[in-house]
């Protein structure tokens, strides 16, 4: 019993550090973002993944940042975006090329790496003042929602800095 709480200890302390990790990057969806890599295979998955409602223009865009640590950049590839901003987004490996998962929000947070993966904290809007912050992370094959949604606004003087300040991709 006493290594089983240890482990559970350990596993929870980690699970802890990569919630709370500084964010190293963060990017306003409705600011510029780089295109799409020339990638065939990425962009047949990216295809694959679209709305479907044959009006779509998304899936051209893409953040590059290496999630993992080995010096070659991961990609998260916005999918498609609601009337408020919100957006899917699809993260993928390139060697070989595959995807990671998805992910949904507004703006995309890049934590530090604690252990072989970074977490993506993902910030949507719930209306015009309020807001959910969303944590995903690696685990086994790929990114999954590892928080619940945790609600943000003005009036509860709750919202963290890291959304506060002007992300990476945004012009002064």
């Amino acid at each position: 019993s006493w290594l089983l709480v240890t482990m559970l200890q350990a596993n929870t302390s980690a699970k802890d550090r990569r919630l709370s990790a500084p964010v190293k990057l963060g990017i306003d969806n409705e600011c510029p973002l780089p295109l799409l890599p020339n990638n065939k295979r990425m962009k047949q998955l990216v295809r694959r993944l679209g709305s479907g409602d044959g009006l779509s223009v998304w899936g051209h865009c893409a953040v590059a940042y290496d999630l993992n640590g080995d010096s070659k950049p991961e990609y998260v590839v916005m999918l498609d975006c609601s009337a408020v901003g919100n957006c899917n987004w699809a993260v993928f490996a390139t060697h070989p090329t595959r995807l990671l998962g998805t992910i949904y929000g507004k703006d995309l947070y890049f934590r530090q790496r604690v252990g072989q993966w970074a977490a993506i904290t993902t910030y949507g809007h719930l209306s015009a003042s309020w807001g959910a912050l969303t944590t995903f992370c690696f685990r086994k094959q790929g990114y999954t929602q590892c928080t619940k949604q945790h609600e943000v606004s003005v009036e509860q003087g709750n919202i963290p800095r890291f959304v506060q300040q002007r992300p990476a991709n945004c012009p002064r």
